[in-house]
């Protein structure tokens, strides 16, 4: 687990616009400096404005996507992995009222400690389910299948993953 906790901000101006802001500057710096899915910055949080999560989908292919000509429409023909970092905040659209970024940051790390502390998934669930997290949006970035070894590739090109399935390593949607 990597990422930055900041208590607040110094820029001054509209809320929705520092938000922007950073945004920009979190996936531009993705851009520039992450070669591999697993590099991402796992969370940024700003507990008096937004936070961010790192997600990441596996596999895109027809069996993942309901409406799959229009995704090729959109993103065009992929079989590998898309990450993209979720933006949580207060004036999203559907946003929950219970809403905050630290709960974002404590649903996000309760997940990531329960992939490796089973003991712990019936919190992260929890969690999960309550939506402490609220809703939140993000743009996909579309990956190469050479991120994978020569072993997975072809099981993950071939689609053979879990869709829906609650802490499988071989789900389509891991983190």
């Amino acid at each position: 687990m990597y990422g930055l906790l900041a208590h607040s901000h110094s820029w001054k101006g509209k809320k929705l616009v520092t938000i922007e802001n950073i945004e920009t500057k979190l996936i531009d710096e993705d851009e520039k400096h992450v070669d591999h899915p697993r590099k991402l910055l796992d969370l940024l949080c700003v507990a008096d404005l937004a936070a961010w999560s790192s997600s990441i989908m596996t596999f895109i292919g027809p069996g993942q996507v309901p409406d799959w000509s229009r995704m090729m429409l959109i993103y065009g023909p992929t079989r590998s992995a898309t990450t993209a970092y979720i933006g949580h905040f207060t004036s999203a659209d559907n946003q929950v009222a219970h809403f905050t970024p630290v709960g974002v940051l404590i649903s996000y790390l309760s997940q990531k400690l329960a992939w490796e502390h089973p003991e712990y998934r019936s919190l992260a669930d929890y969690y999960r389910l309550t939506n402490i997290s609220g809703s939140g949006k993000g743009a996909m970035r579309k990956w190469d299948a050479s991120i994978y070894s020569e072993e997975i590739r072809p099981r993950i090109q071939q689609g053979l993953l879990s869709n829906g399935a609650s802490w499988d390593e071989w789900s389509v949607h891991f983190s």
